[in-house]
């Protein structure tokens, strides 16, 4: 992924050497590990490769195995917003430091960044969430399954005023920034919760979600081995 602006040139990509044993000290300028992963653990490693016009360097970002670095990024002016798993961070460029970390409580891995309105839309597996210019977190927002289409559908999309999004099971919402439900199967607010002592299957208006996803499926009742796992 490549990002530029008047100030600065970023490219980022995986790094799929860094913890083998021909990689070579000082290769990076910088090295970035907030949660401090080893080498025997599962690990993901951002090569970013900075251009400043003036001056080059690089930055080895560490963070969890779940990750792409495609949408990964935001620049803005000298600063980068990064999407590692679940973690984002933001280094100035400038000074090549790390001003700001946060960790995300999402329920699955995370897809994307999107610089919107006054803050991040983290697009995700099965959540979206907004964080605000300081990275904290506004709201989140999860639907009957994971936003994955299977139907050819664009199964995220941000729009001026909200964003649409379709699940597994090809049902469809729309969400404001301000995390308001425009339009979903049955008008929920958010999706039911199976540990929530009130957690109702899957209304008629929505479309049954599919029989791989252990514990949310409806199942046959003509069917004795047919059940909620």
């Amino acid at each position: 992924m490549t990002l530029e602006n008047a100030l600065a040139k970023v490219t980022i990509s995986i790094d799929e050497t860094y913890f083998s044993e021909e990689n070579t000290p000082g290769k990076y300028d910088k090295v970035f590990n907030p949660n401090d992963f080893k080498r025997s653990e599962l690990s993901t490693v951002f090569s970013v490769q900075v251009d400043l016009r003036n001056r080059q360097y690089s930055v080895a970002l560490i963070g969890d195995h779940n990750c792409s670095e495609e949408n990964c990024a935001v620049l803005e002016n000298n600063v980068l917003t990064v999407l590692q798993g679940w973690d984002v961070l933001q280094i100035d460029l400038f000074c090549a430091q790390l001003i700001k970390c946060c960790s995300l409580d999402s329920m699955a891995p995370n897809i994307g960044i999107y610089r919107v309105n006054d803050g991040y839309l983290i697009h995700g597996e099965m959540d979206i969430t907004m964080l605000d210019d300081s990275l904290h977190k506004l709201w989140d927002f999860s639907g009957y399954d994971i936003f994955v289409s299977i139907s050819g559908k664009k199964e995220f999309e941000i729009k001026p005023d909200r964003i649409c999004l379709y699940d597994f099971c090809d049902n469809y919402y729309e969400v404001d920034f301000q995390g308001n439900v425009l339009s979903s199967p049955n008008n929920f607010s958010t999706a039911p919760k199976a540990d929530d002592e009130h957690y109702i299957q899957y209304p008629p208006e929505a479309k049954s979600p599919c029989v791989f996803c252990s514990g949310n499926w409806i199942p046959d009742p003509d069917d004795e081995n047919s059940k909620l796992e």
